[in-house]
């Protein structure tokens, strides 16, 4: 999550390929950050994010690990105070390595919730109304699905240049519509 900032899964790919399948919290905390550095290189803003990689999981360690993470409101004000780590990023650690209940209001879904239904949502708080009612309703696994199947379907189609003719959503989109009375 925090190797996602700002870059393409691609990169990401690359650097995830660098580290061994059974890293563990210790095997991070005890690497030079020089070499931590080196290996997530190619995800971009590699000091920033080594720096806060190791932040979370010195927190991660000192909570006695994920499972004793419990008070989700509490866990999130202090992760969010790990410099690196904003809204989204803690909505995606409590969703996918806590297993908790959160919507993602993440770039694609904000531009998905704009184009489709014509909503304003430019910051992240922007879809709290959406996130509740998805939270309510949907199962920690479906917000899981929810929240990929947005993204891959932004990065296939409603990209920043949208592929509108392909888009499963084109009759009822309110992105199309306008720009059909252009």
């Amino acid at each position: 999550m925090i190797l996602t900032q700002n870059t393409n899964f691609d990169n990401v790919e690359k650097v995830i390929r660098n580290f061994p399948e059974n890293l563990k919290i210790n095997d991070i905390l005890d690497m030079p950050s020089e070499i931590l550095e080196e290996k997530i290189k190619e995800a971009g803003f590699y000091k920033q994010k080594g720096k806060c990689i190791k932040e979370l999981f010195l927190f991660i360690k000192e909570n006695s690990g994920i499972s004793n993470l419990t008070n989700v409101k509490k866990l999130r004000e202090k992760i969010i105070r790990i410099n690196g780590i904003g809204n989204e990023t803690a909505d995606v650690f409590l969703l996918y390595i806590v297993n908790e209940k959160k919507f993602v209001s993440d770039a694609y879904a904000r531009r998905l919730f704009s184009r489709v239904f014509d909503m304003s949502v430019q910051k992240y708080e922007d879809l709290n109304a959406i996130a509740k009612y998805y939270e309510t309703n949907l199962t920690v696994k479906k917000l899981q699905e929810f929240h990929a199947k947005i993204d891959v379907f932004c990065i296939k189609f409603c990209t920043k240049t949208p592929k509108c003719n392909h888009c499963v959503f084109r009759k009822e989109c309110k992105y199309v519509k306008k720009s059909n009375e252009l």
